[in-house]
């Protein structure tokens, strides 16, 4: 029984083969189509039971129209069927409130129908108005109809009451399930335009080669930073890291095992940095490493600690193993000033500590 229930289930979310067709309106016609068919078997059965025969050879027909139109889907005419199933329903809802009177409530089938054209539908918002404005005249116009002509049988308390409960039953069905499918449409179609902006933020500010910080991200941060600080004038400090030698790296093992390199050791700063503030490619073999909530000397003692792991670290590339050092120039921000002037002033260290040998933190 599972197995058949999974397969049916397989069978009505079946996608369209056509590109021009859209699956959702397909997927919507199928659910009307089953839920009008089970309508017309159950209104079937109690219209038989109160011996109104001719309005329930009416319902069989109507039963099978709509269980042809299911089929019709899978046809890639889903355009058209969505026409015919909308002027069988028209039809259909005219010929009840003809025959068996306005309490009989078919005609309230025309908001189920002004909600589903609404969601199934692909024509234009100023077509699907001028739609909605149609089957108001419709109802207005069975409202006369019912007014100047009465109904052909007379239904009984009870009859009427089993009608208008199945009847409300199956419109709160149909609008509930053409609800349903939109905002689940709806819903995965934010959610995949809220993971496209965040793929594309990530390529817009994340290093492709590090999966650092780029220089614009990098700086954005930092600046962001100081601007939620700048009251109570939280601590800030500013390193630019080089990798030493890096141009004989690349000499040596070409560019590929540069960037092997540079990976790794983007990797180390990452690890160590992040528990303190954040590292992003300042371009080239240069990093920028931004310390929050610690002074200077704090800053300098995790430099150093991140010096000695990149010395000691040995970069595994094509069997060989590729050993580099980093040099580092440290400044603490000052608020009030502009902070590419302590980038400045950490570079300048950068390079004071280059002349005076390599390997080393400047602060």
């Amino acid at each position: 029984m599972k197995n058949l229930l999974l397969r049916f289930q397989s069978f009505v979310l079946k996608d369209v083969e056509n590109e021009n067709e859209a699956r959702k309106t397909a997927l919507l016609i199928r659910l009307f189509t089953l839920i009008m068919s089970a309508y017309f078997l159950i209104q079937s059965v109690v219209l038989l039971l109160a011996c109104n025969w001719n309005v329930s050879v009416i319902g069989v027909f109507c039963l099978s129209s709509y269980m042809a139109l299911f089929f019709g889907t899978y046809m890639n005419h889903t355009k058209i069927v969505l026409n015919f199933l909308q002027i069988i329903s028209i039809f259909w809802i005219v010929h009840y409130v003809y025959m068996l009177g306005w309490d009989s409530g078919v005609q309230d089938f025309l908001f189920a129908i002004l909600v589903f054209n609404f969601i199934a539908s692909t024509s234009s918002l100023h077509v699907k108005v001028c739609y909605g404005a149609f089957l108001w005249m419709a109802w207005n116009g069975l409202f006369l109809l019912v007014n100047l002509h009465p109904s052909v049988y007379t239904m009984g308390l009870r009859l009427q009451m089993w009608m208008q409960i199945i009847n409300i039953m199956f419109i709160f069905i149909i609008v509930t399930v053409s609800i349903y499918i939109f905002s689940k449409e709806a819903q995965q179609m934010e959610s995949k335009l809220v993971k496209y902006n965040e793929r594309v933020r990530k390529m817009a500010d994340i290093d492709a080669l590090t999966q650092l910080y780029n220089r614009r991200a990098v700086l954005e941060a930092v600046n962001k930073r100081i601007d939620v600080h700048k009251n109570d004038y939280a601590l800030v400090d500013i390193a630019i890291a080089d990798i030493d030698f890096f141009k004989r790296v690349n000499d040596t093992y070409g560019h590929e095992g540069g960037d092997v390199v540079l990976r790794n050791v983007a990797q180390m700063l990452q690890e160590m940095v992040a528990p303190y503030g954040e590292v992003g490619r300042w371009g080239g073999e240069e990093f920028l490493i931004a310390f929050y909530g610690i002074n200077g000397d704090e800053a300098c003692g995790v430099l150093e600690d991140i010096r000695r792991r990149i010395q000691k670290t040995e970069i595994e590339y094509q069997e060989q193993r590729i050993s580099v050092t980093m040099t580092f120039g440290l400044e603490e921000y000052e608020y009030g000033h502009n902070i590419d002037e302590t980038i400045s002033k950490a570079d300048q260290k950068l390079y004071s500590g280059k002349n005076a040998g390599r390997n080393r933190v400047v602060f």
